[in-house]
């Protein structure tokens, strides 16, 4: 009883530790409680000796889960709790875009499909160190410049069989044990040490399947993999001990140098790892080492809080990286860490009062996020909207062209008074939208030579000639397949049909890491105050037809006063004065 009583005590911290795993573990133990009496003694002697195991068990779990439950009620964070371990999960199943288990078929050849979000399947640590180029390390390039993975379905098949081996051992060890156990009630009216050991196995790495939600990938895989190792461990020693000599010789040496080359495989990995995890991070909050991708940008996003966040001041950080508020010992406002779908629907308003009621100026925010999340706008739509229209990329972290981006927001100032572009302009096809952080025009991408320029029936208002705008790459798109430069134009149509430049530049925002971000221009039309123009705006690229839509645009386009001279001061000989 005080065994049981104890393991109910464990699968209850389980449960309280991580909800899905400690819950689906705890049930099947429960399930096997129960069914024990019965494969013990053809009808149990009583309803405790039937339902004493199970009930210390879950008794056990009950001490550890219902104090919990009644401290979360007592602070008023129990459906806040129950919504996000419970609620929210299997709506995101139902609702998100998971990666699934790969199609066993074709089991023998190249999987086109799952080769397509490899990224999801391949063992993380090997496409971390060994995946691409990786000069000193014991392996290099195995994805595209790899002959194994190019040429042969060696990855594939191997793939599949690791994926599926956890299902292929819980079905054979249900078939084989459970029958064994149900043979053996039969032949002596009870069951032994060794077939309750058995079926405790199997009930674990069944709990642990069960917890297998999606997404299905190889991190989550590996959370369920070591039962399921034990289940296969066991029928492979009990299929050896009734073969005959030879044979089973011969599984044991094919098992025994399959676990020395993963091991030799394994010390390998960890020498790589160390050697390439070598960027010491020497702030008092971190004291660890950090690859060579993520420990720089680290550096200079901490550089940058403590010259500009004073520490009394709030930094939130968003949607998902709150480890970025912990190193720089700072706090976030009304309790919200991370920002992702299923919170309470009152979060965006109470974030925004908070930001105002502490006087909050910076805001770090992750331009890398993921994917099957949702983006940012889409889970927090009103936050969002509040920080476009009163906030501004200040700086932007971002070393390497495929690594990850964090942008600092600070508040707009009181700026200059303005009259928006898109009050003044008419005709073409204007489509305005928000982008991080700014209202845009957006401006399908042209392929090159086949420019369809945007034309823009404009009245420049007299007292502000000056059109100051900021062009640019859609900052949720700066992470991608390389497009090569993107080539901005802005013309005046004369009336004659001919065309006066007013500004051309070119940018490459996926392939220099300084391009990222948004480039101002300012454009002097005082020659044509209170007269209408035609402008002719442009972008040209080599770009995939299915971006071309949502890459590029005009970011905060508005006509604005021109700037007084400072009095008394003479300007360079053939400089005209504003």
């Amino acid at each position: 009883p005080a065994t049981l009583l104890l393991a109910g005590v464990a699968a209850g911290a389980a449960i309280m530790s991580k909800q899905d795993y400690g819950g689906a573990v705890a049930l099947m133990l429960t399930v096997l409680l129960l069914a024990l009496p019965w494969l013990e003694a053809r009808r149990p002697e009583s309803a405790s000796a039937a339902l004493g195991g199970a009930f210390r068990f879950m008794l056990g779990g009950a001490l550890v889960v219902l104090p919990y439950l009644a401290w979360f009620a007592w602070q008023g964070a129990l459906r806040d709790m129950l919504l996000q371990t419970i609620v929210f999960p299997f709506s995101v199943m139902s609702s998100f875009e998971y990666p699934r288990l790969p199609d066993p078929w074709p089991l023998l050849g190249r999987d086109e499909e799952m080769r397509a979000g490899i990224g999801n399947y391949f063992p993380s640590i090997l496409a971390t160190l060994w995946w691409n180029e990786c000069p000193g390390c014991w392996v290099s390039g195995l994805g595209r410049g790899g002959s194994l993975y190019q040429r042969t379905a060696f990855w594939d098949v191997t793939l599949k069989l690791v994926f599926w081996a956890p299902f292929v051992f819980a079905v054979v060890g249900a078939t084989v044990w459970l029958g064994g156990a149900v043979r053996e009630r039969r032949a002596t009216g009870t069951v032994g040490d060794e077939a309750r050991g058995r079926l405790s196995v199997l009930a674990l790495a069944t709990g642990f399947l069960l917890a297998f939600n999606l997404p299905r990938d190889w991190v989550h895989l590996m959370m369920v993999y070591p039962p399921s190792l034990v289940v296969g461990a066991g029928l492979a020693y009990q299929a050896t001990r009734r073969s005959s000599r030879i044979p089973a010789l011969a599984v044991r040496a094919v098992l025994a140098a399959s676990v020395v080359g993963l091991l030799v495989v394994t010390l390998a990995l960890m020498a790589d790892l160390r050697r390439r995890v070598d960027h010491w991070l020497d702030h008092p909050r971190a004291r660890v080492y950090a690859d060579r991708l993520n420990g720089p940008l680290i550096e200079d996003v901490l550089a940058w809080v403590e010259r500009n966040v004073p520490p009394s001041k709030p930094l939130p950080v968003y949607p998902t990286q709150p480890a970025l508020t912990f190193l720089a010992g700072r706090t976030t406002v009304a309790g919200y860490y991370v920002i992702w779908p299923m919170q309470a629907q009152s979060r965006d308003r109470e974030i925004l009062a908070e930001l105002d009621r502490l006087g909050v100026e910076d805001v770090l925010f992750s331009v890398s996020q993921w994917a099957h999340l949702r983006s940012f706008q889409d889970n927090a739509p009103e936050l969002f909207t509040a920080l476009v229209d009163g906030w501004e990329i200040d700086q932007v972290f971002s070393r390497e062209a495929n690594g990850p981006i964090l942008v600092a927001l600070r508040r707009r100032g009181p700026g200059k008074r303005a009259t928006p572009l898109r009050e003044v302009a008419h005709g073409g096809d204007q489509r305005w939208t928000r982008w991080p952080f700014a209202d845009v025009l957006v401006q399908p991408v042209a392929a090159p030579g086949a420019a369809s320029p945007l034309r823009l029936e404009v009245t420049v208002p007299r007292e502000r000639p000056l059109l100051q705008l900021a062009f640019g790459m859609n900052p949720d798109r700066w992470l991608g397949v390389p497009t090569g430069p993107l080539a901005f134009r802005v013309a005046l149509q004369r009336a004659d049909g001919t065309t006066e430049p007013l500004l051309e530049r070119r940018i490459d925002p996926r392939g220099e890491v300084t391009a990222r971000r948004w480039q101002p221009a300012a454009i002097d039309l005082s020659s044509h105050a209170g007269s209408p123009v035609t402008l002719l705006l442009e972008v040209e690229g080599n770009v995939p037809p299915s971006e071309r839509d949502d890459l590029a645009g005009w970011a905060e386009p508005r006509f604005v006063a021109r700037p007084r001279p400072r009095a008394g001061r003479p300007l360079p000989s053939g400089t005209r004065r504003w």
